[in-house]
Order: C-alpha cells, then sequence, then structure tokens
C-alpha cells in the first residue's frame, strides 16, 4: 500500500523543469524557427534559476540542441539532454505529475489520450515510462489507470484541486466514470481532500477542453 500523498502548488520549491524541443514533425512545423527561438530564450532563463531537463525526439535533435546551449554559453551542470521520442511538445500535459510522500517524491504516470483522442499520442503517452528510466534511482513510479493532464489540474498544495467539468467530466477521457467516481480517483491518487469544479469558461480554438491552467489558478 502506498503512502500518503501530496500534490505542492507551483510555487514551492523544484528540483528541476521539463522541456520537450519542438521539431519539424510536431505542430510548429509551419512556424519552427520562431518556436526554437522562443524555446532556447526560455531554457536560457529558466536554467539561470532552476535545473533544465530537455527532452529530445531523436540524436540528430540533441545534437543540435547542445549546440545551441553551447553557443549561449549554458553550463553543461545546468541542464540534462534525454533521447525520448513524442509526438507533441506539452509535457505538461502528457510528463510525469509529482507528489510527495513519506520516503521523498513520487511520479504519477497517468494516461494520456491527447485530449480525448484529437491527435496522435502513442508516444506521448508512453513518454514518463521511458524517462523514469532516467530516475528510477531518485524517483518511485506509479502508472494509475485513469486519463488526466497536467494543465486540467491545479493545486493549493494544501489538499485543494481546481478543475473544469468541460475536461474531466468529457466523456472522450473516462467516459465509464461518473463525477463522483473521478473526484474519488483524484483524491486517492494525489492525496488531496477537496475537488473545487468551474462549470464555466473557454477559450476560443482551445484543444484541452478547458483545461484550468488557462483559466484561474492558485498563487
Amino acid at each position: 500500500m502506498t503512502s500518503p500523498a501530496r500534490l505542492a502548488g507551483e510555487w514551492e520549491q523544484q528540483a528541476g523543469a521539463l522541456v520537450s524541443w519542438p521539431t519539424r514533425s510536431t505542430d510548429w512545423r509551419d512556424n519552427f524557427a520562431d518556436a526554437e527561438a522562443t524555446y532556447l530564450e526560455l531554457a536560457v532563463i529558466i536554467a539561470r534559476i532552476n535545473h533544465l531537463y530537455i527532452c529530445c525526439d531523436d540524436l540528430t535533435t540533441r545534437q543540435h540542441v547542445q549546440k545551441l546551449l553551447t553557443a549561449e554559453d549554458l553550463p553543461t551542470d545546468r541542464y540534462d539532454l534525454f533521447t525520448i521520442p513524442y509526438n507533441d511538445t506539452w509535457t505538461r500535459d502528457y510528463g510525469p505529475i509529482s507528489v510527495y510522500r513519506e520516503n521523498g517524491v513520487a511520479w504519477l504516470n497517468y494516461e494520456f489520450n491527447a485530449w480525448g483522442g484529437k491527435f496522435a499520442h502513442q508516444q506521448d503517452n508512453q513518454f514518463t515510462q521511458s524517462l523514469h528510466q532516467h530516475f528510477s534511482d531518485t524517483r518511485v513510479l506509479q502508472n494509475i489507470d485513469f486519463v488526466l493532464e497536467g494543465g486540467s489540474i491545479d493545486s493549493d498544495g494544501a489538499g485543494t484541486v481546481l478543475t473544469t467539468s468541460q475536461c474531466l467530466l468529457d466523456q472522450a477521457r473516462n467516459s465509464s466514470l461518473s463525477k463522483e467516481q473521478i473526484e474519488e480517483k483524484l483524491k486517492t491518487s494525489l492525496g488531496i481532500q477537496r475537488v473545487l469544479w468551474l462549470d464555466h469558461g473557454h477559450l476560443e480554438g482551445d484543444d484541452t477542453d478547458s483545461h484550468i491552467d488557462t483559466l484561474a489558478r492558485f498563487c
């Protein structure tokens, strides 16, 4: 039986930040140069204050990213590069969700189906499992049979999670579960006591079905 968990607030101390590098095979294909320039700028800023973990879809991309970071004089002890295939660059939604437990930090690996089956996602759904191979000595991995994206929940770090009905009750995600059963899944896996549901709010063109991280946040 696993020990009780606590889902931190995003303002708490972090061991690092995780990104997947844009490539011409992802959604950035039509504006790849601008996207990569932005990611490079983000990487430099993040690495100044936090350790940076960068995933690259293949060895060629990894070598390319290494050259970019070297040209920016970014110290090699500020980042790590991994070669892991992915369909999309939005690691917030398909990457590991970290919780605190008595014996340290654990990674929760939820199912990912690309926001209700909208896009290809086989590699993204396997991403956390692949990444964990590089952290197996320091992180426990728990696989959870439940579709959940990181951007669909927001935590106050003290037992409350904020989410939206349009996303978590979407029939393309967990169609066999009721609202009460979904709440119980969240409470059991994330160690929370309360779920606050927003029934309204939407951004035009949003593929996520009203992720909470685009609408309201704890701070």
